[in-house]
């Protein structure tokens, strides 16, 4: 284990003789050849792919990468050599090899950090980036898998949702034995991997899986903490930001301890900076409903939180297509609470989109003081559904008093609500329902401008979008 075998000859870099025993074990090793194959008569994936390496997990954290050396003669890594990356942090802890061959300690416990590859210790050069990882398929196709690999080793795989845009290119830079840059709201003492996954910043608006592929020597200090690997969590932040993301806000995350390694995140929408945690990580907008409906001819959308850290906005974006997204308009959001809160948007004339399209697709772009954001569940409205409000409102435009005139003669107590064009209820009022009829009294203290109408009676909600003068 630990080890570097490299041939220059045009030869595999290790050739074994007979066949391995259950227990003659191979990994967290650096093949390389300037021939055809690594091991013997195999390539590093072939070689890893044999039933009998599996079943023992013989080479399993192993990769084929040329290696950084100094030169034919000196075998010190170059920390200069992007293929540093390639040994650093990929090692395990040996307890027999506590220093490296120029007496530099190696790491003896996992939240002390990762060894490296080789008979040296290195620090990579902070301007030192890692190589690309190679990507299958090359570029992102909707509804299929894309593997991202170095040397033969598994790093990750972005599931495309069906539906989803898709970036042009995506590009990743695996950075081991180091934890992320910029902890920011994790804190300096967090638990946190001693790994992370480097996506760049392609755009926004996607809709992807993520499965990021660990090794054990990476959890870090998430050892310490209550069931340490069991209980990690994926979390990420855009670029430049110090603001972290649980991994819970677009999908429930989950982790593999015990055959594959793997940590994965569902219905993400950005990318950037990916890594593991224990740290509870507070989700800056807990929603509790985002639906869409038909009123008239225009699209009456509403949406409740339950709470809200540090919410600037929501940017409300529609779609004819379900891939493709544009920003109709803009809600502002509490900021801080631990109340529910009730917001609407009206997209109005939608029955034009309608000509072009059966269904129309809205979501929420849940947008923090700190610029990073999530996405909500995607709403629809369907073009052939029948339109029926249910609720009509006199006069509309209104200066004073209103009427709702609801499409029954029933009769009972309802819960009636105005709410402006940010989302912001008014007036809540409880009323009687007198043979389908309500009359509302004293609103000229309103400002002039548009406002909605939320009627709940008998478990229905019923909506009128009202003008007031």
């Amino acid at each position: 284990r630990n080890n570097i075998l490299s041939n220059t000859g045009g030869v595999t870099s290790l050739t074994l003789s007979g066949t391995l025993g259950a227990t003659e074990m191979l990994d967290y090793n650096l093949y390389y050849s300037t021939g055809t194959n690594q091991v013997s008569s195999y390539t590093m994936p072939a070689w890893k792919s044999l039933a009998a390496n599996i079943a023992v997990g013989r080479d399993r954290n192993s990769l084929s990468y040329r290696p950084p050396f100094n030169g034919a003669l000196d075998l010190t890594p170059n920390p200069l050599d992007s293929a540093v990356w390639a040994i650093n942090g990929r090692g395990i802890i040996n307890p027999l090899a506590t220093a490296d061959n120029a007496g530099v300690s190696r790491p003896a416990t996992v939240a002390a950090g990762v060894p490296d590859i080789g008979a040296y210790e290195v620090t990579p050069n902070a301007a030192t980036l890692p190589p690309l990882a190679s990507a299958t398929p090359a570029t992102p196709v909707a509804g299929t898998s894309q593997y991202f690999f170095l040397g033969g080793d598994t790093l990750a795989r972005i599931d495309w949702a069906s539906l989803s845009t898709v970036p042009s290119a995506l590009g990743l830079r695996h950075y081991t034995g180091t934890v992320a840059p910029q902890l920011g709201t994790l804190g300096a003492s967090s638990y946190v991997m001693n790994a992370y996954w480097d996506f760049g910043n392609p755009g926004t608006a996607y809709n992807y899986t993520l499965t990021m592929y660990y090794k054990k020597p990476w959890i870090g200090t998430n050892v310490n903490a209550t069931n340490g690997e069991a209980n990690m969590q994926p979390i990420h932040k855009i670029l430049n930001s110090t603001s972290w993301i649980s991994g819970t806000i677009g999908g429930s995350p989950s982790v593999d301890t015990t055959n594959t390694w793997l940590l994965s995140a569902s219905s993400q929408y950005n990318f950037g900076v990916f890594t593991g945690t224990n740290n509870s990580l507070p989700v800056p907008v807990v929603m509790t409903g985002f639906n869409a409906e038909r009123m008239g001819n225009d699209g009456l959308l509403t949406w409740t939180t339950a709470s809200e850290i540090n919410s600037s906005l929501f940017a409300v974006e529609r779609s004819i297509n379900g891939s493709s997204y544009t920003t109709v308009g803009k809600v502002k959001a509490s900021g801080n609470s631990n109340d529910v809160k009730s917001y609407n948007f009206v997209d109005g004339n939608i029955s034009e989109l309608f000509k072009q399209t059966n269904t129309i697709y809205y979501r929420l772009k849940m947008i923090d003081m700190d610029a990073s954001f999530a996405y909500s569940n995607v709403a629809t409205i369907n073009g052939k559904a029948k339109v029926e409000s249910g609720l009509t409102v006199s006069p509309n435009p209104f200066t004073s008093d209103i009427n709702l005139i609801m499409n029954s003669t029933v009769s009972g107590n309802a819960v009636v609500e105005i709410a402006d064009v940010q989302g912001k209820v008014i007036s809540t009022r409880t009323v009687t329902v007198t043979n389908g009829q309500v009359h509302l009294f004293d609103l000229s203290t309103a400002n002039s401008g548009i406002y909605f109408v939320n009627l709940k009676m008998n478990g229905e909600t019923m909506h009128a979008k009202v003008i007031k003068n």
